[in-house]
Formats: structure tokens, sequence, C-alpha cells
């Protein structure tokens, strides 16, 4: 693609070479550069990419984005912003062909229940034969394959290189999770949501963050990027959904364990270390289903997974098959034991003192009457 076509009606200044220049591919990590690359050069947490830019264009980058026109040699296409994280982001995604344009694209986004409700999601969709990819924390599937993940949130060149390759083995929706961190770094800058779903807001990452306020406000960007005919999935429960169902101009879909007003109820019946029973309520009707679940707090992330599903166009029926078949994903209430031994043993990753608690209350009724239960 060319320089032009890559910085089109954006923020960015062409400070030296010449903007028909064909960029090959695009990189942020000088030990990637290959010949014909454009090379993007930002400060981050712990490394200035503007120290590197040297090393890349030694390499072969033929372009350099970055904000400080003082670091650019003049043998090189350069190219200055004031925001280099958000331009970049743009800037891939163009480059990439805007797949999340082409893309019903979900983000969720809270300090617990991200991955287990982006896994539902992603197996309802599937199971409705809508093909669907997942970026997340344990793993992506862009279409071709499952991969691990290193972070729950990668770097805007990999999301978006992800997306295009779900298009091309045909996908039509991608549900991935989006951290603040991500979000605040405006990794996801470029994107297109179609929906956005807030699970809850405990204490975590405040080393990053400093303040709740200041964690809030990160995840509250998802919410204020989706446009007026997107969705927003909010759990009511927590009192942070309401504050950001003011920060969004979308369409509000409220989900609820406690409020039966809600456009979205679950009401929990009966519990084992097996499956939990429920029965939902929303725009998709009533019905009774047996979750393959363990613990109570993942009905919340059910059921915001149903309302994500019935907004993409699944009805009751497709619905209520789909959670009955799901699985949770490695290492969220993971059995290791099976269900004829003597005792049953859990793998969680639960890292927070609210996601602990969660697990904790939502184990101990179903342990049994003289059962133990520990940790």
């Amino acid at each position: 693609m060319e320089i032009r076509e890559l910085v089109k009606n954006l923020p960015v200044r062409l400070v030296s070479g010449s903007d028909g220049t064909r960029i090959e591919g695009l990189v942020e990590d000088s030990r990637l550069v290959s010949p014909g690359c454009l090379f993007i050069a930002r400060s981050g947490t712990r490394m200035d990419g503007r120290r590197f830019i040297g090393e890349a264009i030694a390499k072969g980058a033929l372009a350099v984005l970055t904000d400080d026109e003082t670091a650019l040699p003049r043998v090189t296409v350069g190219l200055v912003c004031d925001d280099v994280a958000e331009m970049s982001a743009h800037v891939i995604e163009r480059f990439f062909g805007n797949p999340s344009r082409s893309l019903t694209l979900v983000g969720i986004t809270g300090t617990n229940g991200k991955t287990t409700t982006s896994y539902l999601v992603h197996q309802l969709l599937n199971s409705a034969a809508i093909r669907c990819g997942l970026i997340g924390t344990v793993q992506i599937d862009d279409g071709a394959g499952l991969t691990p993940s290193n972070l729950t949130t990668p770097p805007a060149i990999e999301i978006s290189r992800a997306m295009r390759s779900m298009i091309d083995h045909g996908c039509k929706a991608c549900v991935m999770e989006t951290s603040s961190h991500a979000l605040h770094q405006k990794r996801a800058a470029g994107l297109q949501f179609k929906i956005g779903v807030f699970t809850n807001l405990t204490g975590d990452h405040l080393d990053y963050h400093r303040t709740m306020d200041a964690y809030f406000d990160a995840k509250a960007m998802l919410f204020e990027a989706l446009p007026k005919d997107g969705w927003a999935i909010l759990n009511m429960d927590d009192p942070a959904g309401t504050r950001m169902a003011e920060r969004t101009r979308a369409r509000v879909c409220s989900c609820s364990l406690r409020d039966a007003s809600a456009v979205c109820h679950a009401k929990i019946g009966e519990q084992s270390l097996n499956s939990i029973e429920a029965v939902l309520k929303g725009p998709w009707g009533s019905f009774d289903v047996c979750l393959p679940l363990v613990g109570a707090h993942n009905v919340i992330n059910a059921l915001q997974a149903t309302a994500v599903c019935q907004a993409m166009g699944l009805n009751g029926s497709r619905l209520k098959t789909g959670l009955e078949q799901c699985a949770a994903p490695p290492g969220r209430l993971e059995p290791v034991t099976g269900p004829h031994d003597p005792f049953a043993v859990l793998v969680d990753y639960a890292h927070t003192d609210d996601a602990l608690d969660n697990v904790l209350r939502g184990l101990k009724p179903i342990v049994g009457s003289g059962g133990k239960l520990r940790v």
C-alpha cells in the first residue's frame, strides 16, 4: 500500500520522502524489521521506539512514523503526528483493509469474566453456523487455527492481522477481550466495535491506572466508541454498570441476576459441581437451561453472552441448545477429576480478591453437608 493511502485524511504530516512510496509491511519492534516496511517508533511504558529508528532503517525500513521530527534522518520517508499510538492504530487497520469493519466486532471488558464470556459467545455463534473468531487471554482463533495468547489484548498489528485472517477464512464475527491497558494505550483505537460488554469493575491494575476512576475511564473508552446502532451489554448488578450506560450513545441492554425488570434477567436454580440450572429471560423470551458450568458467578457471564448472540440474530431455541453444549475455558473452574471420583478438584485462574471471593462463594453451597472446601 502506498503511503498516501495509509495516511489519507489522518492528521499525519509527510516531512521527507515521497507519499507514493509503497509499503510492504508494518512493524513496531525494530528486531522484526524487514526490507520495505514502515517502522512505527513510539514511546512505550518500558521502551522508547524512537531510539531504534537508525537500526530499523539499516535493516531496510522505507518509512518511519513518529512524533519527533528531529529523530528522523532525511534518507527515509518521514511521517510525523502528535499521537503515534492513536494514529498507528488507524494506519495499521487501514493497511490490513479495515477488517474490523467487515466483521461484527464484539468487545468485552471488565475486571473478571472477560474470558468466560468471550468463550461462550465464540461457542454460541459457531454452534449456530456463524463463523466467529476469538482474541483473548487464553488463545486466538483467527479462522485458520488456534494459537496461544501472550496478552489479553495483543498489539494493534496482531489484532488487525488476525482479523484479516478471520475474514479470509470465512468469519463473519469476532469476539475480543478488550483490556483496560489496551484501551488506554489505544491499541484498539482503529477498530470499529458493534457490541460492547461490561462484566464488572473491582480492584485490579491500580499499579498502572493508579485510581479506580482512571481504571473506569479506560474501560469506558470501549463504550464511548460504539455507534448509535450498536449495543452496550451491561452488568447492572455492578454499580459501575449504571455509570457505563451514561458513557455510551449505543443502545443499552441491561443484564441482572437481582433485578427482574432488567432487559435480560437470570434466576439461578439447582447447582452441582458439574452444572447450574437457570431460567434466562430476555428479548429471546424465557427458557430453562442446564449450564455445563460451575459457580453461580458464571450465570451472569452466560446471560451476557446470550444477550450478545441474541443481538446478532440467534433465537431462543438456538441459544438454549448452544448454552447446554458450551464448555468453560481452560483454567476457569476447570475440573481435574471426573464425576465418579470421591472428591472434586478444580483449577481456577482467580487472581483478584473479587474473583477469588466469587469462586469460593459459588462453590461453598454445592460442597454438600459434611464436605470441605480447600484452597
